[in-house]
C-alpha cells in the first residue's frame, strides 16, 4: 500500500502565489492593485500568517497568472455505526 501524503493546499497556494509573483517581477503593490487585496494583507498571506479565504486566493491566483487544476479522487470511508 503506498503512503499519501497530506498537503495543506492554502500554505501551498500561498507559496506558489510568492513565486509567482517575483517570477513575474511584480511588486506586492502591484498585485494589491490587481486583485483588490491590501499590500499588508497580502504580506501576511505570502507569509503564512493567519487564514485566507478561498475568495482571496482566488483574486491572488489571478492576479499573478496562476492557473490552479484541481484533482479529487474519492476514498472508501466507513464511519462506525
Amino acid at each position: 500500500m503506498s503512503r499519501v501524503e497530506t498537503v495543506n493546499t492554502r500554505n501551498m497556494l500561498q507559496e506558489l502565489i510568492k513565486k509567482a509573483r517575483k517570477q513575474h517581477k511584480l511588486t506586492q503593490e502591484d498585485v494589491s492593485k490587481a486583485s483588490g487585496i491590501s499590500v499588508d494583507r497580502l504580506s501576511k498571506i505570502e507569509n503564512g500568517n493567519g487564514s485566507v479565504s478561498l475568495d482571496e486566493l482566488d483574486k491572488l491566483i489571478q492576479a499573478v497568472g496562476l492557473r490552479v487544476l484541481v484533482y479529487v479522487e474519492s476514498q472508501s470511508v466507513t464511519f462506525p455505526v
